[in-house]
């Protein structure tokens, strides 16, 4: 790999290193995976939901989360999978191979729904991307910040190693427009993984706490909104802390007594 790189964890605005994983845990990476989530017979309603008719706040929040469960549309899986095998004949052509644990991933819609991130998605590139640092290596975007912070990208040798590299810049996209650039600064690469499988692994840790911790979160605003929030409001933040931690006691056994109180 590209010598010297700094860390993703080096960026100045990022402080918090991810947790190491073993050589087993990065070998079984798809154990590693967040569990499933469905949209029960109250969440389901979400995806239909206005945002704009009776509680805002909650509708924006329960709309968004029920999208996060249900995951991508068939649609979009299908067009992410046409692109995958187009990707590995592109990188074939040029002397690049896509490494295993990659293609294998990116063709299952159901590992993909299982990460659900709080603000990025797949997205597989426009053209695959000589890499400015040493044009012998190629990026291959696959995750893009929602509102355009950062994109993942895999980055690969002719020999087929690879790591996971960061940056702020959309190497491998059409620009919109297209007289757009970024700085020096968002133009720079940073480590971020040592291979992909260890990528899954640290963004599926970090999507598990984001749920407890979101969870907990949804049931605290109802306790603080307490006087200004209906019973059937406090009862639907319960149910949307639920769909992001279902194990959580706390929100089971508040929505019990909220419930009871009807």
């Amino acid at each position: 790999m590209i010598p010297n790189l700094k860390t993703w964890w080096d960026h100045p605005e990022i402080a918090v290193e991810p947790p190491n994983f073993t050589g087993e845990a990065i070998r079984d990476f798809a154990l590693s995976l967040p569990s499933e989530r469905q949209l029960d017979e109250h969440s389901v309603k979400w995806l239909d939901i206005d945002v704009n008719d009776g509680n805002t706040l909650f509708n924006t929040m329960a709309r968004r989360r029920a999208y996060g469960v249900q995951g991508p549309s068939k649609e979009s899986h299908q067009n992410r999978r046409q692109r995958l095998t187009d990707l590995i004949s592109e990188c074939e052509s040029i002397g690049y191979r896509l490494p295993a644990e990659f293609t294998s991933f990116l063709a299952d819609d159901n590992s993909v729904n299982r990460m659900r991130f709080a603000c990025h998605w797949f997205q597989l590139p426009d053209f695959t991307c000589q890499c400015p640092l040493d044009t012998e290596f190629v990026m291959i975007l696959f995750l893009c910040e929602e509102q355009g912070c950062n994109y993942t990208h895999l980055l690969i040798d002719r020999n087929g190693d690879h790591c996971v590299t960061r940056t702020c810049h959309w190497y491998g996209m059409n620009s919109l427009p297209p007289e757009a650039d970024s700085t020096d600064d968002e133009k720079q690469i940073y480590l971020y993984s040592n291979s992909f499988a260890e990528f899954i692994c640290i963004a599926s840790e970090e999507i598990r706490e984001f749920e407890t911790r979101t969870a907990k979160s949804k049931l605290d605003m109802a306790g603080k909104f307490e006087q200004i929030f209906d019973n059937e409001t406090k009862i639907n933040m319960c149910r949307l802390a639920l769909s992001y931690d279902p194990e959580s006691t706390a929100a089971r056994l508040r929505l019990s007594e909220l419930e009871n109180a009807e």
